[in-house]
């Protein structure tokens, strides 16, 4: 062990061990999985400061709720930055997780002060859209009407943001923050009212310079941190710009935790994969024509419309190809691209000209924004990693240009690909990369091969003899931690009589009242046992369909509507002693230990098979195998999917040590234990069909798998609860 490992592995013994600084000056209960795991993190970062040929070390861990995972990795990771000068990177899917890591390095950092002298610097950055702006507040005052509904307060809440944005010290310098959260955090509830368009009032790059300043202080400041926190976006937008975004120059960060990393690849689905709505574009387009008083390219995006409505036949999506029957469509498309182009250049030098309104500054953002787009899509045609296609609105048939690859969480690979140096030698941006969630593996499989299909999704495999893998995935040190007493954990599961949640006639799909009706009465059991009840569906949509028929429960019922902040809906739970939460967004990242009494879990989250990330993989893959093959792996990867989001959904149950609770099925795919199988009650001796699949009990946390599971109760249809003896 090198002279740095030794220092950093002392130094988690003295904060995380029996005799701790945690214990001995906060009080903490010693958790031995949080040291192991806190000991392999510093294992990791210690290999930044070996020899390894300039290859990047990458590395996987996996800590269930309990471990303690945030200050297992953020001790050896203070400690690595004070003992080496060099700086980290912390990344997270979540704001809520962000701030969780600000709490925890806030508390940590006087101890590794003591430790080692240094007191390390943490920040966190953002994204434009967190912040607020003035032009933001302007655009949202225009779009009120007088005499709307809840104008007059959401004109006071405007100026309070005017005021709250311009206070400064004795010194001049603006004392808040500028992040609409920490405004949130003012208001008399902790929430701003919905009159507000959050959207409005974010800042836009667009908006005027002065607007940025609280951004640009905050840009600043990150840059100089020795550990700075982002989100997942932001890590993937500076690995796609080469390190060029967070560093102030090449290989400033040494080392870096992904948190939440099997998040990564959906974040990234949203930065790499793009749609071009063919209207939007057009609309877009015709404003900007208007604006600079000239004509042409709206006709060309008209000619694309007119020839993507020749080519839909009722699927909704097909792939674009310069052969065959959507040659024509692509040849428009490299025609309107190129317009688009053009237009969006004039409106870039137009842009300059002083006395513009802010609507004409919109418009000019909006072609610049709808010509990258248009651009990339017609590039896209002869990629081998990506796959353009044509879409069509399930209603209107709307046509859309989706550009995008199956496996966008690729791009995080330029982090680890060599570059030369000036002596010709080559290095990696980072020395080291851990990637740790408390659902990293797919459940059911042991390591390393449960890792396998997370790395393989960014481009990492541990098998790889090419010469040009600049990286080494540590084996060695995969572990997966899970606290064997943590929390306790009741199920009632679906009788298996209740029908299919979907029912589909003539290529339409809705729901099947029976089973509307069977949820219902569980969420109304789960309410009737006390305490507050948290209600998972899969869409805005299922939500809506449940409160409908839940009348009677109306003082107790928050419905997370779409564009309602999932936060706020949070707080009003807190605040209601029989509260019951319905979302389709409460899967992950809702953190409210001691809250909960039950997580009702409507139907399994399956993944949409038309969804775009299934979609453009079966668009990749037909180049090269055969449908059934195809299907096979589609299967696979949507059944890896749910299991993983049913862990996440139960978890949201246990998140202290003394929480406890029940975990409530309503979906019949949902496998009953083996002593009700095996029982002739009637409630499972009448089921005419079983639509069980025996996989998903391993989205069970390992410690509630023997033992809650096995003694698991069936709600029948009479609503009556039932139980199975030996």
């Amino acid at each position: 062990m090198s002279d740095i490992g030794k220092k950093l592995d002392d130094i988690v013994h003295a904060i995380l061990g029996p005799d701790g600084e945690l214990v001995k000056q906060h009080g903490f209960k010693f958790n031995e999985n949080q040291l192991s795991y806190a000991l392999a993190m510093a294992a990791h970062f210690q290999k930044a400061q070996s020899d390894t040929d300039g290859k990047a070390t990458l590395g996987a861990l996996q800590a269930g709720t309990g471990t303690g995972k945030t200050i297992g990795y953020l001790v050896p990771m203070l400690a690595y930055v004070a003992l080496t000068g060099k700086k980290g990177i912390v990344s997270t899917y979540t704001r809520a997780l962000q701030s969780q890591v600000l709490k925890d390095a806030s508390l940590l950092l006087p101890l590794v002060h003591e430790l080692t002298g240094h007191f390390a610097v943490v920040r966190k950055r953002l994204g434009k859209q967190n912040y607020l702006s003035w032009s933001g507040i302007n655009r949202m005052e225009d779009a009120l009407e007088d005499g709307a509904p809840n104008s007059i307060e959401a004109k006071r809440t405007l100026r309070r943001m005017q005021s709250w944005l311009s206070e400064r010290n004795d010194r001049g310098e603006l004392v808040n923050s500028g992040i609409i959260a920490d405004f949130a955090e003012t208001e008399d509830d902790g929430q701003i009212t919905p009159a507000i368009d959050m959207k409005l009032i974010e800042l836009r790059s667009s908006d005027d310079p002065a607007d940025h300043e609280l951004y640009s202080r905050d840009v600043s400041l990150a840059k100089d941190a020795d550990i700075v926190v982002v989100n997942h976006a932001t890590l993937l937008v500076d690995a796609i710009s080469w390190g060029c975004v967070l560093n102030t120059d090449l290989q400033e960060h040494d080392i870096l935790v992904v948190d939440e990393a099997d998040q990564l690849c959906s974040a990234a689905e949203m930065i790499c994969n793009s749609d071009v709505s063919l209207f939007q574009a057009g609309r877009v387009v015709k404003a900007a024509e208007m604006t600079l008083g000239i004509k042409g390219t709206h006709e060309s995006l008209k000619s694309l419309s007119e020839e993507a409505a020749n080519l839909y036949s009722g699927a909704p999506i097909i792939a674009l190809s310069a052969n065959g029957k959507t040659a024509e469509a692509v040849k428009r498309l490299h025609t309107s691209a190129a317009a688009v182009s053009d237009l969006a250049e004039r409106a870039r030098k137009a842009s300059k000209r002083k006395g513009l309104t802010d609507t004409e500054k919109e418009i000019f953002a909006e072609v610049g924004e709808v010509s990258v787009l248009m651009s990339e899509a017609s590039r896209t045609i002869d990629a081998v990693d990506a796959a353009l296609a044509m879409s069509w609105s399930p209603i209107k048939a709307y046509p859309s240009i989706r550009i995008g690859d199956s496996e966008p969480g690729r791009v995080m690979g330029k982090y680890w690909a060599g570059l030369a140096g000036e002596d010709g030698e080559k290095s990696t941006l980072l020395k080291s990369i851990v990637f740790t969630s408390a659902t990293l593996g797919p459940p059911g499989k042991r390591l390393p091969e449960a890792f396998d299909e997370f790395l393989n999704s960014i481009g990492v495999y541990r098998i790889n003899k090419s010469s040009k893998i600049h990286y080494s995935v540590c084996e060695e040190l995969m572990a997966m931690y899970e606290p064997s007493q943590f929390g306790k954990m009741e199920f009632v599961l679906c009788d298996p009589s209740v029908p299919l949640p979907s029912l589909k006639e003539d290529d339409v799909v809705t729901r099947s009242p029976e089973w509307l009706a069977y949820t219902q009465t569980m969420i109304r059991k789960a309410h009737e046992t006390g305490g507050r009840v948290l209600v998972l569906t899969v869409s805005y949509s299922d939500s809506a369909l449940l409160k409908e028929g839940l009348a009677d429960l109306a003082d107790h019922i928050i419905v997370h509507e779409r564009g309602a902040r999932l936060a706020d809906c949070a707080k009003q739970l807190v605040a209601s002693e029989r509260g019951i939460l319905i979302t389709p967004a409460g899967w992950e990242g809702l953190n409210l230990p001691g809250v909960l009494s039950h997580v009702v879990i409507t139907r399994m989250p399956f993944m949409r098979p038309d969804s775009t990330s299934l979609m453009l993989m079966r668009l990749k893959l037909t180049r090269s195998l055969s449908e059934r093959v195809i299907e096979a792996k589609v299967a696979r990867r949507m059944l890896t999917a749910v299991k993983r989001r049913l862990t996440q959904g139960m978890g949201r149950l246990i998140r202290s040590e003394l929480d406890q609770g029940c975990v409530w099925i309503a979906d019949p795919r949902f496998p009953l234990p083996e002593a009700a199988v095996r029982s002739l009650h009637p409630v499972i001796f009448r089921a005419a069909r079983r639509h069980a699949i025996a996989t998903m009990v391993e989205s069970i946390p390992t410690r509630f798998k023997y033992g809650p599971y096995d003694e698991a109760r069936v709600l029948s249809l009479e609503g009556e609860l039932v139980e199975f003896g030996e």
